[in-house]
């Protein structure tokens, strides 16, 4: 190269030169080490938030199957018990009729006259 000169001087030049070229090949070097070591850092910490995302998600979608669940088995209860209720006050219901017609005799005005609609919900 022209700025290093001609003949002798130039290898001098060339020769004073090379610490400080040795210098530069080094430094990107280093930069070249950082770089890989940086960016394999950041692939590792992509990959670790990526995993703790995953883990977040599916102690989200298992906590919604357990909230599902539950609701179901709640419901389920509150049904049986619905029906067990209903099916308390039928029994109650046909008792208290079956004891009023046994009596009826006795109680001619006391109960009210039966309509032929059946509908069972007499709210009794």
């Amino acid at each position: 190269p022209a700025w290093l000169g001609e003949g002798r001087e130039a290898t001098r030049r060339l020769i004073r030169a090379l610490p400080s070229i040795g210098d530069a090949i080094l430094e990107g070097a280093m930069l070249q080490a950082f770089l890989a070591s940086f960016f394999a850092s950041a692939k590792v910490l992509v990959l670790l938030a990526s995993t703790l995302k995953a883990a977040r998600v599916r102690r989200r979608l298992v906590e919604r199957r357990r909230t599902r669940a539950a609701r179901l088995i709640v419901t389920a209860m509150r049904r049986r018990l619905a029906q067990a209720r209903v099916s308390q006050l039928q029994r109650k219901h046909a008792l208290a009729l079956a004891v009023a017609r046994r009596h009826r005799g006795g109680l001619d005005g006391a109960l009210p006259p039966q309509s032929g609609g059946g509908d069972g919900g007499s709210g009794a």
